[in-house]
């Protein structure tokens, strides 16, 4: 039951980071998110779990009309990296406690 509500919440990530993307009109773009975009292209993606640049980095990615689905799929790699990270951390911290 555990693995499937991780699964689900693996494939949900993803698709939270798009309707950001999709806002990117409205905003007005971040110098530094704009430099790294244009160095790097969808690759600058990957950060997309960081708090507080990751959202703006996506939507100057949809402003920049970067590549649609090679953003995506950074984007679900770097969360899958995110989130695979912060369990095997919780998993060292708290042996045996977590999983019953």
């Amino acid at each position: 039951m555990q693995q499937a509500a991780l699964l689900v919440a693996l494939a949900a990530l993803p698709m939270l980071a798009i309707p950001t993307r999709a806002r990117a009109c409205l905003l007005r773009h971040p110098r530094r998110a704009l430099a790294l975009l244009q160095r790097l292209g969808p690759k600058a993606c990957l950060l997309a779990w960081l708090p507080a640049v990751g959202d703006p980095l996506c939507a100057v990615a949809g402003w920049l009309k970067l590549p649609f689905w090679p953003c995506v799929l950074y984007m679900a790699i770097g969360k899958f990296a995110r989130y695979v990270t912060m369990t095997a951390l919780l998993l060292w911290v708290f042996p045996g406690r977590m999983g019953g």
